[in-house]
């Protein structure tokens, strides 16, 4: 008999009152049930459930304490189940296209990587990293850490040559024209939504959601998983950079895909 867990995202856009209650790995047709309380919830799960082994997440325990049902630690499988749904209900565009699921949970571990290394408060994140990209996809690009200035925190790739330098010398018209046709991959770490933010929160102690920028000549496009593979790579290999300023790799291998990254600081003349 399977363990059910219990977990909640919310209050849910649009509807302060009303969470979303999720049971892993749960039944086909009875994996998601929606109330205005934890204890309202878990009543429909229990009956539903009736019979099987039932655990809260620690933030449902009290409620769960007074229906008998116990609760039970984020795993590192249910983390990456509540990450990955955060990300699909507040941003699903831009993971749509990916084939590779396991992509999206290295994805996820690579963000909480950055975001407890926080790279920003280095004095090489006030400079262009160069990224060298091999493996499955290859390029050559500069990288910029976010969040020197405050927030939000991240990371931007620019595939195009010396598009950093234009972007930080120019005026408001040229700057215009520069987005109109600008190329960059990258991710920042967002406050909002609230319902994500706390979901990532207590799956990997990441109080944010990463939101992925990816513009292709100034237009919006989907990732693909070679596009993942390389944010995923680059967001490793610059975790463990140091201000010492030494280069760092980082990788990623799922199936036949493989990506590596080397992040190389340097300083301005």
């Amino acid at each position: 008999m399977k363990m059910q867990f219990v977990f909640r995202i919310g209050p849910l856009p649009g509807d302060a009152t009303n969470n979303a209650y999720f049971v892993h790995p749960g039944r086909s047709g009875e994996e998601t049930f929606f109330a205005s309380s934890d204890y309202a919830a878990l009543v429909r799960i229990a009956n539903a459930y009736a019979g099987e082994p039932i655990f809260v997440e620690a933030d449902l325990a009290e409620a769960g304490a007074s229906l008998g049902i116990p609760p039970a630690p984020i795993t590192p499988d249910r983390a990456q189940f509540i990450g990955v749904l955060a990300l699909d209900i507040a941003s699903p565009g831009p993971f749509r296209s990916i084939k590779t699921a396991a992509l999206l949970h290295e994805f996820i571990d690579a963000c909480a990587g950055l975001w407890r290394a926080a790279p920003w408060q280095w004095n090489y994140a006030r400079n262009p990293l160069r990224i060298e990209i091999d493996g499955s996809t290859s390029t050559v690009c500069d990288g910029v850490i976010l969040g020197w200035r405050g927030e939000p925190c991240g990371l931007a790739l620019f595939s195009q040559a010396g598009m950093v330098e234009r972007l930080e010398t120019a005026t408001l018209d040229d700057l215009a024209n520069l987005v109109t046709n600008l190329s960059t991959l990258g991710v920042t770490f967002e406050r909002e939504p609230l319902f994500a933010a706390d979901a990532m929160r207590r799956a990997c102690g990441m109080p944010r959601i990463p939101n992925v920028v990816h513009l292709v000549d100034g237009r919006k496009e989907a990732l693909v998983d070679g596009d993942m593979a390389e944010l995923v790579a680059v967001l490793r290999a610059i975790e463990v950079l140091t201000d010492a300023g030494a280069d760092s790799l980082g990788h990623v291998r799922v199936g036949d895909l493989g990506v590596q990254a080397l992040a190389i600081p340097h300083r301005r003349s």
